[in-house]
């Protein structure tokens, strides 16, 4: 079994595990609260007199309609919460997708400016496990300028033989501001000069557009240019040295290890690498960082949806204290008169949560299928990506029903401290 089939199985058992999870809180709310309880009949009462309370038809018209406020928050707040997220994820999915297919994986350069036996260093990498290809690479800046206009690059040299040698592949963003096309002619300047009757001036070639490039971000196409490697060796006066080598791995995630092997196979020191990760960590831990406070948010937003069930409840206690002296002067515990409020609680939460998720997930089925069109001039997408995370369902679910919990132990405590007397006073 290979890696990629591994991870294939893993997702579909969180798959399979999130949809399980909400299948055991439907089964259970169903048991608890609408079975007839065969095999546990003590806990059966308790369900039978909470379902009596929640159904009552002479109910103060307030509980009914805060009970169903509760069930609308709760629901919101979980649908709400699953598309968000969702979508930040699909969001941060295709913003990784693009670093990925713009960058190298895994990058190994040297100290000091002399890397002219990188075929050396080739030949002992490019077949380690996990690496897919290595080439080498002339990284530097450069000005370029056509007759309309100019713009500072960052220009790259790549063994690539679609490149003449006097060819330039630049992005769609500068070729606007450029304002050519391909087969147009512009000017390069490097800032390595040669020497002159005037003294030492920039180095200047003329290349021809070959191909025009879009990654889908702004500041690769507005300023990468990509020429052939021995254009660049010989503009940045390098002779047969390179900047660097280049690597993309089967395993983009496993960069940090692949790049640890690829040092250790160069020699280490005077190598270092560095991989598309620590590159764009900070980029990425602000996108994490986002992330985890939208989440705090959201689940304060839930949280906030079970405070209602605790003033539903609450409500009920207070209109139901009769019923309750009633219960106790018959020999209910306290444990049991807990129970009654617990499932009255719980069953509210469930049922919004269920609606939640299942509006949620449908609702991140619709945008991928129908999908939100977006300006794809301005946000480099045609329409709002969507990719929901199985652990994070799960966790909404499971947060859910923990909070609506919470929310019962309250006004839980309160009924079973009623003292049957003081219930039964006025009556």
């Amino acid at each position: 079994m290979n890696e990629a089939s591994a991870f294939q199985i893993v997702m579909g058992v969180a798959w399979g595990g999130g949809i399980g999870l909400i299948l055991v809180v439907i089964g259970a709310f169903f048991y608890l609260f609408w079975g007839e309880g065969r095999w546990n009949p003590s806990f059966s009462s308790e369900a039978f007199v909470a379902r009596r309370f929640m159904m009552a038809k002479r109910n103060h018209q307030a509980i009914s309609m805060i009970g169903f406020i509760s069930i609308l928050a709760v629901m919101s707040a979980c649908a709400g919460i699953i598309l968000v997220m969702s979508v930040m994820n699909g969001f941060s999915t295709d913003f990784r997708d693009k670093i990925l297919g713009a960058n190298p994986h895994v990058m190994l350069m040297k100290y000091g400016h002399d890397f002219s036996d990188y075929p050396l260093v080739l030949e002992k990498t490019k077949r380690l496990k996990g690496v897919e290809s290595a080439q080498p690479f002339v990284l530097g800046e450069g000005m370029l300028s056509s007759q309309y206009n100019m713009t500072g690059c960052v220009l790259k040299g790549i063994a690539d033989e679609s490149i003449a040698s006097h060819g330039i592949v630049i992005g769609e963003e500068m070729a606007k501001t450029l304002r050519v096309f391909e087969g147009d002619a512009i000017r390069l300047v490097s800032p390595m000069g040669e020497l002159g009757p005037m003294g030492l001036m920039p180095k200047t070639r003329t290349f021809k557009v070959v191909r025009l490039f879009k990654t889908g971000m702004y500041e690769y196409d507005s300023k990468f240019a990509y020429i052939a490697l021995a254009s660049a060796q010989s503009l940045f006066g390098l002779g047969m040295g390179v900047s660097g080598v280049e690597y993309r791995i089967d395993h983009p995630d496993e960069a940090a290890w692949v790049g640890e092997e690829i040092e250790k196979a160069a020699g280490a020191y005077p190598f270092y690498v560095r991989d598309w990760m620590e590159m764009n960590r900070s980029l990425f831990s602000a996108l994490k960082l986002e992330k985890v406070a939208m989440f705090i948010i959201l689940m304060t937003l839930l949280a906030m949806a079970s405070l209602l069930i605790l003033v539903t409840l609450i409500l009920v206690v207070l209109e139901k204290g009769k019923e309750i002296a009633i219960l106790k002067s018959m020999g209910a515990t306290h444990v049991s008169v807990m129970k009654i409020f617990v499932i009255y609680g719980v069953s509210i939460g469930a049922v919004g949560t269920l609606l939640g998720t299942l509006i949620g997930i449908g609702g991140c089925w619709l945008l991928q299928k129908l999908g939100i069109g977006l300006d794809a001039e301005i946000y480099y997408i045609s329409q709002i990506p969507v990719r929901m995370n199985p652990a994070e369902v799960s966790w909404v679910v499971f947060g859910s029903l923990v909070l609506s919990f919470l929310a019962t132990i309250p006004p839980s405590l309160m009924a079973a401290r009623l003292k049957p007397v003081e219930g039964l006073r006025y009556e």
